[in-house]
């Protein structure tokens, strides 16, 4: 009867024939994935797989994808076929970047065909173009883990050749074609964050970040994960670098459209949140980060109300952040930028706060203590994510991490944090400047904000 699962012999035969058909592709399955290629069927699997045992069964089996599901006897020989994807990819971390590709979201959508020799060779096809596509995002994905600019730039490029060439991308069926659109969006944002010096290459990435992520909006107006990463591209595009001098150039007009795409994500039902997309810490920090760069330009700074707004936002970030057992790199990163904004603001009012009272106040030691800590778990967490664009900001936020150690006396400390710094640089083989010349930058923009100047920190020798 309609809707009744099939608990027979029915149902293996099925998938003893889709076995056999993906074993007959696995040439092509073979080029798009870097390590052979085999495809067990119900005859070595010797137990269904159901949901709650799919880790026990794919580590057992030292299978890297299991396809499960549920078959249903429809009305007039017809089925339904409710196919499944679990990842087991050991300790490559790839997957949880978009947990949702497995389960019963999107290459999960539903399968109905009746019991005939076409039919069923259509069913086939179909998991076939669905395992490629898997397959291919899980690649591109891997790329994407890497976290430099050529890493982003080998994701982009194979995302892009699965949005132009395979069958999976132009099929207008629902099975998840959003995922490949938000990281082709992901990719092209994550090397203009790398292209900071170069402000008409930046403005070409973003332009087609903003496109894909919009293109995967239309497709699914419920994959809220593409509206944080809008929001992204719509903030970095905002901040406009090539005539920006001051800081406070920005189109404030599409900064409040950002406010708004945050707000949305934020505000979506739980059940249009994949985990991995850590929507609301996103969006938490999206937010907060509007109404940083709203209260850094601001009339009343460094004591603006725009910056106690950032700042509550950010606290439910960091609540939201410490909720996650097994955060991946990206949130490592959004809660380095957390507390790089929390330490900047801290930081910056103790130094007026200093200034305008002439002395070591309560009040300045608080905020001093206050910066000291932020800035300090900022360095960590950055450290953590291990990526280009993190090293990055460790390298920006270290000046001012430098000036609170020292203010502070911790002229030992300060020394061994800038080490530690140039060291990691130094054996990540990017292409940052000269060591020697990373180091002067830091200590002469230190020099420029520090009550304490680098010599004094360390002594006359140094």
């Amino acid at each position: 009867a309609d809707g009744n699962v099939i608990e027979s012999e029915t149902a293996r035969v099925q998938a003893s024939n889709i076995a056999s058909f993906l074993q007959s592709q696995i040439d092509s399955l073979k080029n798009l994935l870097p390590k052979d290629v085999v495809v067990w069927g119900p005859e070595i699997i010797p137990y269904a797989v159901s949901t709650g045992d799919e880790e026990q069964i794919a580590t057992d089996l030292n299978a890297n994808i299991l396809i499960y599901g549920n078959l249903h006897e429809l009305a007039n020989s017809r089925f339904r076929l409710e196919p499944m994807f679990h990842i087991n990819l050991g300790d490559d971390q790839a997957y949880k970047q978009a947990t949702e590709l497995g389960g019963d979201y999107a290459l999960g959508t539903p399968i109905r065909f009746r019991q005939s020799f076409a039919d069923e060779g259509e069913v086939n096809v179909s998991l076939r173009i669905r395992v490629q596509a898997l397959a291919q995002m899980l690649l591109g994905l891997s790329y994407m883990q890497g976290g430099t600019l050529e890493d982003y730039q080998d994701a982009t490029e194979l995302f892009q050749r699965v949005a132009n060439e395979s069958e999976w991308a132009n099929l207008n069926d629902g099975t998840g074609q959003e995922i490949l659109y938000h990281f082709l969006g992901a990719g092209y944002l994550s090397q203009a964050y790398l292209t900071e010096d170069d402000a008409e290459e930046r403005f070409a990435l973003l332009t087609e970040s903003k496109t894909h992520y919009e293109r995967a909006i239309q497709l699914n107006k419920e994959y809220v994960r593409s509206l944080n990463g809008l929001g992204a591209v719509n903030f970095q595009l905002a901040r406009r670098l090539s005539d920006n001098e001051d800081g406070c150039s920005m189109d404030w007009d599409l900064l409040e459209e950002v406010r708004l795409l945050r707000e949305a994500a934020l505000n979506s039902p739980f059940e249009a949140k994949p985990s991995s997309g850590n929507v609301d810490l996103q969006a938490l920090f999206g937010l907060g980060r509007v109404d940083f760069l709203v209260g850094d330009c601001a009339e009343d700074w460094p004591f603006s109300a725009a910056w106690e707004k950032a700042r509550e936002n950010y606290q439910a970030a960091i609540t939201e952040f410490e909720k996650i057992d097994e955060p991946q790199s990206s949130a490592y990163s959004v809660a380095g930028y957390v507390h790089s904004d929390l330490g900047y603001i801290a930081f910056n009012q103790m130094w007026t706060t200093a200034v305008n009272e002439g002395d070591r106040t309560p009040k300045v030691d608080r905020l001093l203590a206050l910066a000291t800590e932020q800035l300090a778990e900022a360095d960590r967490l950055l450290a953590l994510a291990d990526t280009e664009e993190s090293l990055n900001q460790n390298k920006m936020i270290m000046a001012s991490f430098l000036s609170v150690l020292c203010l502070d006396g911790h002229d030992v400390q300060a020394a061994d944090e800038l080490n530690e710094l140039l060291e990691r640089i130094e054996q990540s083989g990017l292409n940052f400047a000269p060591i020697r010349t990373i180091r002067d930058e830091i200590i002469s923009e230190m020099n420029s904000i520090s009550f304490v100047p680098w010599e004094a920190c360390q002594g006359e020798t140094q």
